[in-house]
């Protein structure tokens, strides 16, 4: 019987929602430096309590947003990353450097965007990629940078 019991108990376990498992949205505003991977430079929109003291990427299901309106300094990646979802807002910056940015769902480019690519292995890789707006868009990368869509399978 007490097999039996434990037997139950752990099947439930297995069985039982994650907890603490939460899809978070960032802003980001830049306010300590240009680093992607420091949590103070990002504002938590949406997701709540468990977001807090993260920046986006660390947790599946994470989208973000770049504002030109929300900064006085632009990210640059110090790692891959990945997430469900980029915009990259009116006249913003965004640096890979020779990172990969991979968004498994889409990426959403607006007018007047600079999107720089640059190092011998850094690119975006995107499911879908939108470009808004009837101004001009400009991605610069060295000869070996990657801006694809596909499939994305987040290492």
């Amino acid at each position: 019987m007490k097999a039996l019991a434990t037997v139950i108990g752990i099947a439930g376990l297995l069985l039982a929602p994650a907890v603490g498992y939460a899809a978070c949205d960032y802003a980001w505003d830049g306010s300590t430096d240009t680093d992607w991977n420091d949590a103070t430079n990002w504002t938590v929109i949406s997701g709540g309590n468990p977001c807090d003291g993260k920046y986006p990427g660390q947790t599946a299901g994470d989208t973000a947003t770049i504002d030109n309106s929300q900064s006085a300094s632009w990210p640059s990646m110090s790692s891959d990353i990945c997430i469900d979802g980029l915009t990259v807002g009116d006249s913003a910056t965004l640096a890979t450097g020779s990172y990969v940015l991979y968004v498994d769902g889409t990426f959403t480019v607006n007018s007047g965007s600079t999107i720089t690519i640059s190092g011998s292995t850094g690119g975006i890789d995107a499911e879908q990629v939108v470009i808004n707006g009837n101004s001009t868009v400009t991605v610069s990368m060295s000869s070996t940078g990657v801006f694809q869509t596909a499939a994305v399978s987040c290492p």
